[in-house]
């Protein structure tokens, strides 16, 4: 007796095989000695490392008082409170900025690295992200005066 799929029936096919396809894993990293590694989150993390350090280099370069968190897969910057409420207009303005550089990366919460995210996409976040530091900066120069 030849079995008809239904609707039911082939969500319920089409689950088990995506289940299956997925537990198949990596072949990159299969071969790279990383059996049964899902390749989504193993290259995300890998990427999300070195975005990570970068941001940590250009915070540590710029000399802004703000902090970085979430690496490698969750990023986020966050601008350390002070007594006058100064960090909340530098946040602002970061991430203001950022927008105007075509980045747009969490203000209130971590962002997410996400598997479509080249390698060339996370450098220049980084990088726009060290240029606008360094105009947040020029901004803390200014107010101290």
């Amino acid at each position: 007796i030849k079995k008809t799929l239904t609707i039911k029936n082939t969500k319920k096919h089409k689950k088990e095989h995506m289940s299956k396809v997925a537990q198949l894993g990596c072949i990159v990293c299969k071969q790279m000695g990383y059996p049964d590694t899902p390749c989504e989150l193993h290259h995300i993390k890998e990427k999300g490392k070195i975005f990570a350090e970068d941001i940590k280099n250009h915070i540590k370069t710029s000399g802004v008082d703000c902090s970085f968190s979430g690496e490698p897969w969750m990023p986020y910057i966050t601008f350390n409170k002070e007594e006058t409420g100064f960090y909340k207009k530098l946040r602002k303005e970061f991430y203001t900025q950022l927008i105007r550089r075509k980045v747009f990366l969490q203000p209130y919460h971590h962002g997410y690295i996400a598997y479509r995210h080249s390698k060339e996409d996370l450098k220049y976040a980084s990088d726009m992200i060290g240029e606008t530091l360094e105009e947040i900066k020029k901004l803390m120069i200014m107010n101290s005066k």
